[in-house]
């Protein structure tokens, strides 16, 4: 722990009360607690009862299972569990931070681990309807973060779509297949004997909510189809106000900066006109939504960071 130059306490480079550092806390201290209690076996049982998420107990009224499961980890032996969730969550935020509000990045986090919530009460109710079986059900709890974590991966997979990860520090994976091959790989391990239990329910409903929570919460990242369409049933060219003059100056601004950027004839000039007008910290928009023609691209304040983009992958 250090202490910025501000005066405030600040944690792995965020102040302690960024949201994010409050998670990593909060989260460890729960774990914590699970291991002081674990030599109380009837205590420990009514904390997984209460807190878990079990499909029956939820729908018998235990709600807020729904979220509460996501802050509790395995807790036999070393804490590998809690480990690779927080760092994890730890090394999406040095990523994710600097294209998304902490406010959207903690919001995503925890919506996914309720959409990974209701994906494993959801399975486990179709396996008993169809099976009987009671195991999944009634009996197997589920605890940890990892819905949230493949939310956060699923928007990482989006925004860094062309990003190179190495798997095992070997095998390259393009960032958007990531999720994909992230679930396959726990189908896969799932397959030995005595492997590690995985919720692949909740890691698959976790990102589900990531994309989810993208396309429709974090600001930019709505489609440009679905933006047009929006447009031309409410024509921002007709609403009134200082908004309105507002983005038909950043048309005009837009307009003109095509107009000069096609005047200059290598790739190194338009870099060089494009790099002093860059907005800092700009929640840009995938490449493939990025158009010149489009009119809500032309009105954006932060078209010359997606100009810079394409200009940079050629």
């Amino acid at each position: 722990m250090a202490r910025k130059k501000t005066g405030s306490l600040s944690l792995f480079g965020y102040s302690i009360f960024h949201p994010l550092t409050i998670i990593l806390l909060t989260t460890s201290l729960i774990n914590l607690g699970q291991y002081i209690i674990k030599s109380d076996i009837k205590l420990e049982i009514l904390i997984t009862y209460l807190f878990a998420l079990t499909p029956n107990f939820f729908l018998d009224g235990n709600y807020w299972q729904i979220i509460t499961y996501g802050f509790l980890h395995a807790n036999s032996g070393f804490p590998l569990h809690l480990i690779m969730n927080l760092y994890s969550l730890y090394l999406l935020a040095e990523f994710l931070l600097p294209r998304m509000q902490a406010k959207n990045f903690i919001l995503c986090f925890l919506f996914s681990i309720i959409t990974g919530g209701i994906i494993i009460v959801l399975f486990g109710y179709i396996n008993f309807m169809i099976t009987g079986d009671h195991t999944r059900f009634s009996l197997t709890p589920t605890v940890g973060a990892s819905g949230g974590i493949f939310g956060l991966l699923a928007i990482f997979g989006i925004i860094y779509s062309e990003v190179e990860l190495y798997l095992f520090f070997v095998i390259p994976v393009k960032a958007s297949y990531i999720v994909i091959v992230s679930l396959l790989f726990g189908l896969a391990l799932s397959l030995f004997p005595n492997s590690i239990p995985l919720s692949h329910e909740g890691h698959l409903g976790g990102a589900i909510g990531g994309y989810i929570f993208y396309y429709f919460f974090n600001r930019g990242a709505l489609p440009t189809e679905l933006i047009s369409k929006i447009a031309q049933v409410v024509p921002i060219s007709k609403s009134k106000g200082k908004i309105s003059e507002s983005l038909e100056f950043q048309f005009v601004k837009n307009k003109k900066l095509l107009s000069e950027l096609s005047h200059l004839p290598t790739d190194s000039e338009k870099m060089d006109f494009l790099v002093p007008l860059q907005v800092e910290n700009a929640n840009i928009c995938p490449p493939p939504t990025y158009n010149e023609t489009d009119e809500f691209c032309l009105r954006c304040e932060w078209f010359a960071n997606c100009a810079l983009r394409k200009v940079e992958k050629k």
